[in-house]
């Protein structure tokens, strides 16, 4: 079985034949590190699309997860200026948009932080998914 370490290098990696093999030998899909990041948010980070995209069609992946500091993979895809990777995570019929981080702050909150094209990007696909 695929431990945590291997599945967030492959998640991180974009090593979409690994991550599917590793969840055929049973590795949980939403295991975590240390500090509670999981392979998903791993991936979110990296801009891994593919692997996004893979993960959100599992009906086991917990996208409202929260590290540590209270961050989901929505909060990961603003802060990382991802805004491909923020439009496949509004599209999950699961994605909350109004969880907030160990600050008090929601991700749309923290798109509107965004700094020039990035906040704009972040704000705007907000707007068009009806949450702004």
């Amino acid at each position: 079985m695929a431990n945590w370490m291997e599945f967030e290098v492959l998640c991180s990696r974009g090593d979409l034949d690994g991550v599917i093999a590793a969840v055929g030998r049973g590795v949980d899909i939403n295991c975590d590190n240390f500090t509670r990041h999981t392979g998903l948010m791993s991936a979110v980070c990296r801009g891994q699309n593919m692997v996004v995209e893979w993960l959100l069609q599992q009906p086991a992946i917990e996208v409202n997860r929260q590290c540590q500091w209270g961050s989901t993979a929505l909060f990961l895809a603003v802060a990382c200026n991802e805004p491909a990777l923020l439009s496949l995570l509004l599209a999950h019929p699961t994605a909350d948009p109004t969880i907030r981080d160990n600050q008090g702050k929601s991700p749309l909150e923290l798109s509107r932080w965004g700094t020039g094209r990035q906040g704009e990007i972040c704000s705007d696909l907000y707007r068009d998914e009806g949450f702004a």
